[in-house]
């Protein structure tokens, strides 16, 4: 056994006994700093993702591509003609590399910075085109 009992509670006991206000303790410069700056990184994408919530336009949009597609479709880079491109060889691996590099990304950008609800969203939407007719 790689830690006993003895051994986890002699380092609890020794964590409880350091003085932290006293001037012998030194203090890891590492640890407060990562800690700070994934914090300010956090803080700074939930007020960009905020800031970004333009809920009119994106109704707009939801709108215009329902009615063009007859449901709501996830904006994708690779769609049916670059997908036949890639199956037939049309594109180098370079360029085949980076079509799946944009891809993977828009994928995570649109997953991270768009909540969609589908059903509320299509029947809200739906209703919507039937009240403009």
């Amino acid at each position: 056994m790689l830690f006993s009992n003895q051994v986890l509670q002699g380092r609890f006991k020794a964590l409880g006994a350091v003085d932290l206000l006293s001037a012998e303790t030194n203090f890891n410069p590492l640890v407060p700093s990562l800690f700070s700056v994934f914090t300010a990184v956090f803080v700074v994408v939930v007020v960009v993702a905020r800031k970004g919530q333009r809920r009119k336009q994106v109704v707009a949009q939801a709108r215009r591509v329902y009615v063009q597609y007859g449901k709501l479709q996830r904006p994708a880079v690779i769609g049916g003609d670059e997908f036949e491109a890639i199956l037939r060889g049309w594109l180098s691996a370079g360029q085949v590399l980076s079509v799946i590099v944009l891809q993977v990304c828009a994928c995570m950008f649109v997953g991270a910075c768009v909540r969609r609800s589908a059903p509320r969203q299509s029947m809200r939407i739906a209703s919507m085109n039937e009240s403009m007719k």
